[in-house]
């Protein structure tokens, strides 16, 4: 009896140890920027121009494993003069567990305005960048 209740134990030990090290996993940084190179935003900003056909969102994990799933969904919150309003524009997704580079393209000038990416962490939403295009 004593064997059967040491193995529960210790298995519920197991477990309740790789519950704890799966949910330190977090966001240390996101910075929004104008290029990517070595693992860093190159040129951080919140605000762009209409012309910068890239933006990207850098994300660097903490404590985070391998297998970490990160998305980001990029908003039109309110841009074009009030014509575009909580417009989603796209997403992207990556596994990881280190630094994640994000970026949403336009052949087109953006419409000047406010917009945002929410990143999610495992299907969980764990933070919103705003950013700005500026008027031109």
């Amino acid at each position: 009896m004593r064997r059967l209740l040491f193995g529960v134990f210790l298995g519920l030990f197991v477990i309740m140890i790789a519950a704890c090290a799966a949910s330190t996993a977090s966001v240390s940084q996101v910075t929004m920027a104008h290029g990517y190179k070595d693992g860093s935003a190159v040129d951080p900003t919140t605000t762009f121009q209409p012309t910068d056909l890239v933006i990207h969102g850098v994300v660097t994990l903490a404590n985070a494993p391998d297998d970490t799933k990160l998305k980001a969904v990029w908003t039109a919150v309110d841009a074009g003069g009030g014509q575009i309003k909580n417009q989603k524009i796209t997403e992207n997704e990556v596994t990881t567990g280190g630094t994640a580079d994000f970026t949403i393209t336009s052949k087109d000038p953006w419409p000047a305005g406010s917009y945002k990416m929410d990143l999610y962490m495992n299907d969980t939403l764990v933070k919103t960048v705003p950013f700005t295009v500026a008027g031109s």
